[in-house]
Parts: structure tokens; sequence; C-alpha cells
């Protein structure tokens, strides 16, 4: 009796490159065809979660300009707290993001006198009298927003 081997059924290999290619987990460094870099961890292709390499569980977007944000991803969108760094302008925007939308925070001039496209003014003085309690006020409004509709 003659052996006859099985063949194994296989998929086509550009379903194999197709799966590997798929961001899942961790990465160090994705590039995007502008120019822009991300550091940190994927969810169904899209950013999300938390990068350890960065500290205290953050991922890291930098732009073509030079640009850069750190902090939290959901659903491929900057969520809860990060830090925006407009270099460019020399500016730093430290506040709590919501689908990629900056609700709350800080503005401050950042190495505005060394940036390549500094703003025509400076950011003015807050004048305000309990300006740390307006934005505590604001941020747990939307850390609690963000808890009940949370993933």
């Amino acid at each position: 009796m003659p052996i006859t081997k099985c063949p194994e059924k296989s998929q086509p290999l550009w379903k194999e490159w197709d799966q590997k290619a798929q961001k899942n987990g961790p990465r160090h460094q994705v590039y995007a065809v502008n120019g822009d870099r991300y550091m940190g961890e994927w969810k169904d292709n899209m950013r999300h979660g938390e990068w350890g390499e960065l500290g205290g569980g953050r991922g890291m977007l930098r732009l073509k300009n030079g640009n850069r944000y750190e902090g939290y991803w959901q659903r491929g969108m900057k969520n809860g707290p990060g830090r925006f760094f407009h270099l460019d302008h020399g500016q730093l925007f430290e506040g709590f993001w919501v689908d990629s939308v900056a609700k709350c925070g800080t503005m401050i001039d950042f190495g505005r006198d060394e940036a390549p496209e500094p703003t025509q003014f400076p950011i003015p003085q807050v004048k305000i009298l309990d300006p740390d309690g307006v934005l505590e006020e604001a941020l747990a409004m939307f850390k609690k927003t963000e808890e009940e509709g949370g993933d």
C-alpha cells in the first residue's frame, strides 16, 4: 500500500502577510507615510492604551514638523491626560483629552524664543483668583464623564 501525504491546507501568502502587518499589542515605533511616528500600544490596528518605556503607561506621537504628543490613547485617539509640545511655536499644552480634542489644561510658553515660528505675543499671565481650582473642577468633570462612558 503506497503512503500518500495529504497536502496541508494553507492560506494564500498575502493573507499571512496581512495578518502579520496588523498592529496589536506593544510596538516600538510605527512610521506613517507623512513622516509621523508613534511609539506605544495598539489594539485592532489603532493606537490604544499604554506604553511602559515612556513611564506611567503612555504612548508618544511625533509629527513630521517636530511637534509631539505624549499621553494616553484609546480607540486610536488621544484620551486622558497628556502633553502636546507645539515645538514649532514654542508652546506646551498639558491637559486632558477626549477623542483627540483637548478639553481642559494649561498652555505655557516653552522655548518660544528658539522656536522656528514663534507666536506673535507671549501667553498672558492668568489673572483669575483660583486657576488651579477651576482646572481641577473641569478635569474632575471630564474624568467622571470618561468613567461613565469608558471602554
